[in-house]
């Protein structure tokens, strides 16, 4: 009865650790991974995809505490800082 019981715990332990390994293993990959950029401009990494999409995040959650006013002011300052950057 204890041997099964033991091997019942060494089974889902094993099965656990598997799972760890795999999803550690998918996130490695896709970090590793990337996609190319259009018109052969350029290969972008997918750590920088998420790096970017957690900043927007944050930024989204950041503006979304700011009063109204706020807001539009800083919208407008983002933009007029993105409409030089893209005019350079």
């Amino acid at each position: 009865m204890a041997a099964d019981l033991g091997d019942a715990l060494f089974g889902a332990l094993s099965a656990l650790g598997t799972a760890v390994v795999d999803a550690l293993a998918f996130i490695g990959t896709s970090f590793a991974l990337g996609m190319d950029l259009p018109f052969g401009i350029g290969h972008l990494p997918a750590w920088a995809v998420w790096i970017g999409m957690i900043a927007l995040l944050a930024g989204l959650t950041w503006l979304s505490n700011r009063p109204p006013a706020d807001r539009i002011n800083i919208l407008i300052a983002v933009a007029t800082v993105f409409g030089v950057a893209v005019a350079f």
